[in-house]
């Protein structure tokens, strides 16, 4: 099946992704669908426009200000321009500096390092679309490829962000409930910080991936 390239942006939020229509049906979609619950009709256009736009429907937009494209790569961004990641969006609106006058420096944004991210994501099955199972999919991630016995918070929302999709907005709510409730994630003293624990790896191996 031909690779596709779409570059969506509907309010607060972006989506940029370029692979196989396959991956993105089987993984991406879901994740989008996790965002739709959320507050505001943007999440939900979002993730219908991409679902349209991913199958060749080019003139899909959900709302009038929204910006999308589909088209086989790699020749897709010759004559279309992507819309801008969540990264540069965030760096470009950086606040000026109070004490020196001077334009303050951008907080650095976390990027996976390790090349096994994408294989990683391919792995993962549907049970992983929930926004709960996929902050616990990159903390596993982290742990496990990164080799990162402390996984901040920061960090997860950088994994987000590589896939083009913005963090959860009750991120701290998540945070929580995997801690307090379901025992998937330690805190570790410092605010932001957790650690995996031994259930929240074993869940992750046998419900997210289902083998190793």
């Amino acid at each position: 099946m031909s690779d596709i390239r779409i570059a969506l942006k509907l309010g607060r939020f972006s989506l940029e992704y370029s692979g196989s229509l396959s991956f993105f049906e089987r993984v991406i979609d879901p994740l989008l669908v996790g965002l739709a619950p959320y507050p505001g009709r943007e999440p939900a256009a979002l993730a219908a426009a991409a679902r349209a736009a991913a199958r060749g429907e080019a003139q899909a937009r959900p709302e009038p200000e929204a910006a999308g494209f589909a088209s086989p790569s790699p020749h897709a961004g010759a004559s279309s321009p992507a819309a801008p990641s969540a990264a540069h969006t965030s760096a470009s609106h950086a606040p000026a500096s109070q004490g020196g006058g001077g334009a303050a420096q951008a907080p650095k944004v976390y990027r996976p390092t390790s090349p096994e991210f994408g294989a990683y994501i391919q792995k993962l099955g549907p049970e992983a679309g929930e926004p709960d199972r996929q902050v616990l999919a990159f903390a596993f991630y982290l742990w496990n490829y990164e080799k990162k016995d402390v996984v901040r918070e920061r960090e997860i929302e950088g994994c987000f962000r590589a896939l083009g999709l913005e963090p959860p907005r009750n991120a701290s709510a998540l945070f929580q409930d995997l801690s307090e409730r379901l025992r998937f994630l330690q805190a570790a003293g410092e605010p932001g910080q957790w650690t995996l624990t031994t259930k929240g790896a074993n869940y992750v191996r046998t419900r997210l991936l289902g083998s190793l």
